[in-house]
C-alpha cells in the first residue's frame, strides 16, 4: 500500500476521540489524537475539529462508540477496535485482556491470538 491515512471516531456518551493511523512504505503506525468533550453535541465538537483533522486528505474513516450511528461512516464495535489497536501499538503482545471503562458502560475484550 502507498502511504496513507486513516481516521478512527469514538463517539462516546461525553466525548469525541479521534485516532490516527498513517501508513508510510508500506508500515502502519500511530498517528496523532484528539479529545474533546461534546456536551451532548458530538456534531458541533467534530465541525470544531475537521480543520485540525484535515478530513479532506484522508483515505478512510471509521466509527465506534455510543453515538457513532450519527455519522455517515462505517461502524466498528469496540472490541475490534480495542484488538485492533493492540496489534498496532504491541505487534508482539498475542494474548491479553483489556477492560474499557466507559460513562454509561464497560466491556472486556479478550484477546487470544491477536482475535478477539
Amino acid at each position: 500500500m502507498s502511504d496513507a491515512r486513516f481516521l478512527g471516531l469514538d463517539l462516546g456518551a461525553e466525548r469525541v476521540k479521534v485516532a490516527e493511523v498513517r501508513v508510510e512504505n508500506g508500515v502502519a503506525r500511530p498517528g496523532r489524537t484528539w479529545r474533546i468533550d461534546h456536551g451532548k453535541d458530538p456534531a458541533a465538537s467534530l465541525a470544531r475539529l475537521l480543520p485540525d483533522l484535515d478530513w479532506d486528505r484522508i483515505d478512510g474513516a471509521a466509527a465506534t462508540g455510543r453515538m457513532a450511528s450519527a455519522l455517515e461512516l462505517g461502524r466498528v464495535p469496540g472490541k475490534a477496535v480495542v484488538a485492533a489497536g493492540l496489534q498496532l501499538l504491541y505487534p508482539a503482545l498475542a494474548d491479553a485482556t483489556v477492560v474499557s471503562i466507559g460513562s454509561q458502560g464497560f466491556f472486556v475484550a479478550e484477546v487470544v491470538d491477536h482475535r478477539v
